[in-house]
């Protein structure tokens, strides 16, 4: 029977947030930039929020791992979420392949599993779009 190393991932959660953080798209979105984070602790109705959560996922080799990762957008409207959306696929689109050194992690790509979907906050009744993708990362040291 093989025996698999056993193998730090790194924290793709942290690694997304700071890839949206520090894209100047997002930070220099007109009007202002959103915050992004993990949960809704401090969120106010009409707010830029993007909360960012990776859910589970599965390996491909010892070495790859494939997480989901959630993406909530709300903003004071709806075309603000829809843009924001959008410019974060982008961002995240783009940055494939390059390392998160800070959080351990290369991520290698990202693909659209659903999303963005409208689905507007009925607690608060706040504007927000929802998409989740499936990540593909593997270790960076």
């Amino acid at each position: 029977m093989e025996k698999f190393p056993y193998v730090l991932f790194g924290d793709v959660e942290a690694a997304v947030i700071e890839i949206i953080s520090d894209a100047p798209e997002v930070s220099g979105f007109s009007g202002g930039a959103p915050t992004v984070t993990t949960t809704l602790d401090g969120f106010i109705i009409g707010s830029r929020w993007i909360i960012v959560s990776a859910e589970g996922g599965s390996f491909q080799s010892p070495v790859i791992r494939r997480s989901r990762i959630d993406i909530q957008v709300f903003a004071e409207t709806r075309s603000v979420a829809s843009d924001l959306c959008e410019i974060i696929l982008a961002v995240l689109f783009r940055e494939q392949g390059q390392p998160s050194p800070n959080h351990g992690l290369r991520i290698h790509k990202h693909r659209l599993e659903a999303g963005p979907v409208r689905a507007d906050d009925k607690l608060n009744d706040a504007p927000r779009y929802v998409m989740s993708l499936r990540t593909h990362y593997r270790p960076y040291s």
